[in-house]
């Protein structure tokens, strides 16, 4: 049965419609080489995603807050949830076009969600689901596609890649009207790039932190990591410059999220740790590993997910000894944010066009 599963998936992956190859297509067209979105692409995307309903099932803040944000650049206010649970509720209860869907989350995860949307909704009701996944290695792309997913996106999001996504989600979906049907899963597209390679073949994108030497010592090899990940804090940035709010009212609304997550985390992962909860710890590790980063604090990031690993393989010994360098780094990290936030005010209210 395995085998014949196998077997299925990589037909399911290889058997290309006409939809998947438009949307494609179209979608690599609407960037041009140096990844800048094509301003004609970009009206009809803002267009066309005005009449939908989007959907982001998300349980992080953080994580939460950059998906919206993103959406709202785009003149999109989606509904967020924050578990599979809600997701399933909310597309049973009223048509979705779109959802963002994470992959971890309490009560129902991504895939569980998926599964159960695929076997109660009605085809030509079933919403577009893209993956938002930290975790995108080749086993858990397969795990999406098997559960029914269209299309997925590595954290931490970067914003060409998000509107991407988007792209192909439009054209697939106008294929479906245009030709009937349902859009298969975008099997040869690099869909984390845009590119065109096999989903199951292709390499593992790049991991969502900024890595370091892994034959050093735990505590050495987390200090090689730069304290920030400065083209993920432009990602922000630009995301605060586009608001169309004035000052630096989103970039200051992240740093406020990530104040406040800071000694809730730690306490809680001394509280599993004490209790030796380790796969309790290896999940609020994730969780923060995630919101730090896509907030662009990188040796925080890399120290989580080292926590991570340690808390999936039952290391207590690796847990205690990385326990202690939590607090510092998100110190640091914040510390380090605040001032680029406080330089980019500056920067605003130094520019010849602000009054």
């Amino acid at each position: 049965d395995e085998e014949n599963s196998t077997l299925d998936l990589s037909q399911q992956v290889s058997d290309f419609t006409s939809t998947s190859q438009r949307a494609a297509l179209v979608a690599n067209e609407a960037m041009d080489g140096s990844r800048t979105p094509n301003q004609d692409a970009l009206s009809a995307l803002r267009k066309r995603l005005a009449t939908w309903h989007i959907l982001v099932a998300e349980d992080n803040e953080v994580n939460q807050l950059i998906v919206v944000k993103m959406l709202e650049r785009l003149g999109v206010k989606p509904v967020v949830v924050e578990n599979g649970a809600l997701a399933l509720e909310h597309v049973q209860n009223r048509k979705v076009d779109l959802i963002l869907m994470d992959v971890q989350m309490p009560l129902m995860d991504g895939i569980s969600a998926t599964r159960r949307i695929i076997a109660t909704v009605p085809a030509v009701d079933r919403p577009w689901i893209v993956a938002v996944t930290a975790n995108a290695m080749a086993g858990d792309r397969e795990a999406c596609l098997q559960a029914g997913m269209n299309d997925y996106v590595a954290k931490p999001l970067q914003y060409t890649v998000f509107l991407a996504a988007l792209e192909r989600a439009v054209v697939a979906r106008s294929a479906e009207i245009v030709f009937g049907g349902d859009a298969s899963p975008p099997g040869n597209q690099d869909v984390s790039r845009g590119g065109s390679v096999d989903a199951l073949q292709r390499p593992e994108p790049e991991n969502v932190t900024i890595e370091a030497d892994a034959t050093l010592p735990l505590k050495l090899r987390t200090m090689q990591v730069p304290i920030l990940d400065l083209e993920q804090v432009q990602e922000l940035i630009d995301l605060d410059q586009s608001s169309g709010v004035g000052g630096s009212g989103v970039f200051d609304g992240f740093l406020t999220l990530f104040a406040k997550q800071g000694p809730e985390r730690v306490m809680t992962l001394q509280a599993k740790s004490d209790a030796e909860d380790w796969a309790g710890v290896g999940a609020i590790a994730h969780a923060f590993k995630g919101s730090s980063a896509s907030l662009g604090a990188a040796r925080l990031a890399s120290i989580c997910r080292q926590i991570e690993l340690a808390g999936k393989k039952g290391d207590g010994a690796a847990v205690r000894s990385l326990l202690p360098q939590i607090e510092p780094a998100h110190a640091e990290a914040l510390a380090a944010l605040k001032s680029i936030a406080h330089e980019n005010a500056l920067d605003r209210r130094q520019s010849p066009g602000d009054p």
